[in-house]
């Protein structure tokens, strides 16, 4: 029988459901771009509308960097202590199903605040996530935040293929798509209802003390994100399956079968990922994260050199996409000795920096799919220089 400490991989608590909606929030938000390119851009061309779009709703994750002056300032100005961030995010989600079409401007701009909105409360949930892991012997909490996100995002797509099948296109272009965000709301409502019958009501403390400031270390915060910072290739390969239902037709005819990154691959991230944690705590985190560093690096370095034009190159670049994406959840997990040692500021500005980033490029990202042929050898190369960055600054970057 196993123990409590062996066990709480499989364990999940509130903080996860939150994760859970995370996940549907990214995919249904990134799968209706096209329709709200429609309804807020018609005039514009869809090369310029669809990265615009694509912005907008990584506002959620641009604005997640701001909590703590936010914090600052929300408790200058109130007096309660505790707020239900649920309530929040459900209104959030409900404002844009009565946005009218008719104050178009308008409309667009009450969006933009939902969408920041909502990054604000995503983080701000997050920060009392790692507040409340501190006392805690946890070393698997990103990796059940990752795959959490990863079924939500999977529910979400067969959730969609409904909702594309039950209304036409002329529909989702004009209202349909706020069916979408009916969802969001309704799930939201309904996970705070849960808690509530379960007398666990989803209040998050919004304390703040100068303990918070003594802990942020820049130099910290800069290794840190920089040995990591092959985690920004899972994120792109959410995106890519959360766009799956409209990127291949809107990108460049060239892009089109590498952009079909498809629920295969990320039941492929899923399953690697289960199988391949427990491995690396029985080996070591530093020690296992080494050699598959250095053995990405070598295998990008060699894919460099080849030619990709048949469909199973394609494939199989897909293929080690997702298989890179699982082993860097896995081996990005924070786990409790790391947040002692970091500081729970710390550790939530790590992690709004990677969606800072994520935020930016990601237009520019969608915009270039659109517009460009992809060069799959760079492809190699970009990945291979993640982890090339990620090595330096493990094994040159001293702390002093």
């Amino acid at each position: 029988m196993l123990n409590k400490k062996k066990n709480s991989f499989f364990q999940l608590d509130r903080f996860n459901l939150i994760h859970f909606l995370e996940g549907f929030d990214i995919f249904l938000n990134f799968s209706i771009v096209t329709f709200l390119s429609i309804f807020f851009l018609a005039d514009y061309d869809e090369n310029y509308s669809l990265p615009i779009i694509i912005f907008i709703i990584c506002l959620s994750f641009f604005s997640r960097i701001f909590v703590i002056p936010l914090l600052k300032k929300l408790l200058y100005y109130t007096k309660n202590k505790k707020i239900n961030c649920l309530y929040f995010l459900s209104l959030a989600y409900l404002i844009p199903v009565f946005l009218p079409n008719n104050f178009l401007i308008v409309s667009l701009l009450i969006f933009v605040f939902c969408r920041f909105s909502i990054g604000i409360l995503f983080s701000f949930i997050h920060l009392n996530y790692f507040n409340s892991l501190m006392d805690k012997d946890e070393d698997s909490y990103f990796i059940k935040y990752s795959l959490t996100i990863i079924v939500g995002m999977v529910l979400a797509n067969f959730l969609y293929l409904f909702i594309d099948d039950f209304f036409s296109n002329n529909q989702l272009n004009e209202w349909a798509w706020k069916v979408t965000y009916v969802i969001l709301f309704l799930i939201t409502a309904l996970i705070s209802l849960v808690l509530k019958i379960k007398n666990r009501p989803f209040h998050i403390s919004i304390s703040y003390n100068s303990s918070l400031d003594e802990q942020l270390s820049l130099k910290k915060v800069k290794k840190f994100f920089f040995a990591n910072i092959y985690i920004l290739i899972p994120l792109f390969s959410f995106i890519f399956f959360s766009a799956n239902s409209w990127l291949p037709k809107f990108a460049n005819p060239e892009n089109m079968q590498f952009l079909e990154f498809n629920i295969v691959f990320m039941m492929v991230i899923f399953l690697i990922s289960i199988f391949i944690f427990p491995l690396i705590k029985l080996i070591g985190r530093k020690r296992l994260s080494n050699f598959l560093g250095f053995s990405i690096v070598i295998i990008c370095f060699i894919a460099f050199f080849f030619k990709y034009t048949s469909s199973y190159s394609i494939d199989l670049l897909k293929f080690f996409i997702a298989l890179v994406s699982s082993f860097s959840l896995c081996i990005f997990f924070l786990n409790n000795k790391n947040l002692k040692d970091f500081g729970v500021m710390n550790v939530n500005i790590i992690q709004n920096l990677y969606y800072l980033v994520f935020s930016l490029i990601s237009p520019l990202l969608f915009y270039y799919f659109i517009n460009n042929s992809i060069s799959y050898n760079i492809i190699y190369l970009t990945i291979g220089s993640f982890f090339v960055v990620s090595l330096v600054s493990t094994f040159y970057v001293k702390e002093k």
